[in-house]
């Protein structure tokens, strides 16, 4: 037996069942520990057990629903103190005594109170000794009978009569979709109205916007670029010319050009055949953009002994190159930037985005508002091509055009957006009635219907002036197994699968069934560990 403490945590408990070396692994807990109600502690301590049988000893009785989900065995301690306690709370008995052992307490306990009550009574007790001294071996042979009878059919009782299993079940909630096709038609009159039309009213918003965008363009002439001299090496036995504009580049591919047409002569060879290159100075100068088309700006400043190759002469790329003999530094932020048809025609594009964005989100709150002030639950028809754009117009402000000098520059525009809204509510409340209509099995049961989930799914046909559209309104709603129906067969299947095996096993049987979430089986009287075998002894409750 493994006593544990108030103190005791997790991480002890474990560290003394690993020092446990007995095959049954028996936890002394104390009362109101709080392991007992920590339903994730207690699977950690059965994972930690694996095949040794565990048991828990404990007077605490509360948590015994978490110890039975998790097919812990327990026994609840029978001392002096224990049968006071049954005065008080005599629930305690059937929870942990088997039905001998009850059946043998009440007797003992019966047999002291008619002690204690003859005791009191002179009379009685004068009559007990009569009796028993002309009748003691008849009354004697009468009570084994009645005595042997009445446990016979107690027994009964228990197993044939008052068995009764109940199976408390939350039901496995589906979502399913539901549609219908609706007409929806443009209202152009009040007089005239058709219940089986859904009238779409047509709205409308001017949006003007103003932006400002960058300008990327760079006046190239407006660049102080960095010049330097470099040092031509050539290690190759041949003599190397380099013309003017041949362009260059670091290990980075910072792009650089060569400003004069060189001649390197052909390295020379050592007393050891080593060749000895030979070097040229000529003049370098930056390049606007490096290798991925990016602008330079201050990478342009190389440091000294950076070396630089010709990226074309793969042959040569490692025996003709040159080395930086100073730090570049005359870089600086002299550029300016020309406005150009790109940049120009780029934000258009941009603005043009911007001002549909904006207009959706203004004609959502127009909607908005006239659903607060009247009311209402109106909404945006929602499918492809019903919002329209007209009167778009982008310009630049007056004096900026192609070719200035400018860092940032100014669209501003406007657009009218028009699209039709159609009544919510009472699409809502035509597609309730069919999903009422359109249950066929009277086993479902409707849970929930999520009205935020409706939409315009599909379009079967359009017409124009005046509009009319025949489109598909979906709907989610979520439906569980109704068991509570009569005459359901299916819980009547259940029933005949699940009557006489034990409780575990039909427990697992009904877990993993499609239509049930979760499930907890009771059966009554309390010794018996099996399912009733009358169908009509198995009680269905639906828990929500």
């Amino acid at each position: 037996m493994i006593k544990i403490s108030k103190k005791d945590n997790i991480v002890d408990i474990v560290q003394k069942i690993d020092d446990y070396k007995e095959k049954d692994i028996i936890l002394d807990f104390p009362t109101w520990h709080p392991i007992l109600h920590n339903q994730l502690s207690l699977k950690i301590i059965k994972n930690k057990a694996w095949k040794r049988n565990l048991i828990i000893l404990t007077s605490d009785l509360t948590s015994r629903k978490i110890w039975k989900s998790l097919w812990i065995k327990y026994s609840v301690i029978k001392d002096k103190k224990f049968i006071e306690e049954w005065n008080k709370n005599p629930d305690l008995m059937k929870y942990n005594f088997t039905f001998f052992e009850y059946l043998s307490f009440e007797v003992k306990h019966l047999y002291k109170n008619i002690l204690s009550s003859l005791a009191r009574n002179k009379n009685i007790n004068s009559i007990n000794k009569y009796y028993n001294k002309y009748n003691k071996a008849y009354n004697m042979s009468w009570f084994l009978w009645w005595l042997a009878i009445s446990l016979i059919l107690l027994i009964f009782i228990f197993y044939f009569a008052v068995n009764k299993t109940y199976i408390y079940v939350t039901p496995e909630i589906i979502v399913k979709s539901r549609a219908r096709n609706f007409v929806f038609k443009e209202k152009v009159s009040d007089i005239i109205t058709d219940n089986d039309i859904s009238y779409i009213n047509k709205i409308s918003k001017n949006v003007y916007l103003e932006k400002k965008f960058s300008t990327t363009w760079v006046d190239v002439e407006s660049l102080k670029k960095s010049k330097w001299t470099a040092v031509f090496f050539n290690e190759t036995e041949e003599e190397q010319q380099i013309l003017e504009w041949t362009t260059v580049r670091t290990a980075e591919w910072l792009l650089f050009t060569t400003l004069s047409w060189t001649i390197i002569p052909a390295g020379s060879k050592d007393n050891f055949w080593n060749i000895i290159p030979w070097n040229t100075e000529v003049d370098i100068e930056s390049n606007v953009y490096d290798i991925n088309g990016k602008f330079m700006w201050e990478r342009w400043n190389i440091e000294k002994d950076t070396k630089l190759t010709i990226p074309w002469i793969k042959e040569y790329i490692d025996e003709i190159y040159l080395i930086v003999q100073e730090d570049l530094k005359w870089w600086k932020d002299t550029h300016k930037k020309i406005l150009s048809e790109v940049d120009i025609s780029n934000a258009q594009s941009i603005m043009e985005e911007k001002l549909k964005s904006t207009a959706i989100k203004e004609l959502s709150k127009l909607v908005k508002d006239k659903n607060n002030v009247n009311k209402t639950d109106i909404e945006i028809f929602g499918i492809d091509n019903m919002i329209t754009y007209s009167d778009t117009e982008i310009n630049t402000r007056p004096g900026t055009s192609t070719g200035s000098k400018v860092d940032t520059f100014t669209l501003n525009g406007n657009v009218t957006a028009s699209t039709y809204t159609y009544d919510k509510a009472n699409i809502i409340n035509r597609l309730k009635n069919v999903i009422r209509d359109s249950i066929l099995e009277w086993t479902e049961k409707i849970i929930y219907i999520d009205t935020d989930s409706l939409r315009i799914s599909n379009v079967i046909y359009k017409r124009d002036e005046p509009l009319e559209i025949k489109a598909t309104a979906e709907i989610e709603v979520l439906i569980s197994h109704d068991f509570l129906w009569q005459n359901n067969n299916y819980v009547e299947k259940l029933k005949n699968t699940i009557k006489w095996l034990e409780k575990k096993e039909a427990f697992t049987l009904l877990l993993n069934d499609q239509k049930i979430s979760n499930v907890e089986i009771k059966v009554r009287p309390f010794f018996i560990k099996k399912i009733s075998n009358i169908n009509e002894n198995i009680i269905f409750k639906v828990v929500e």
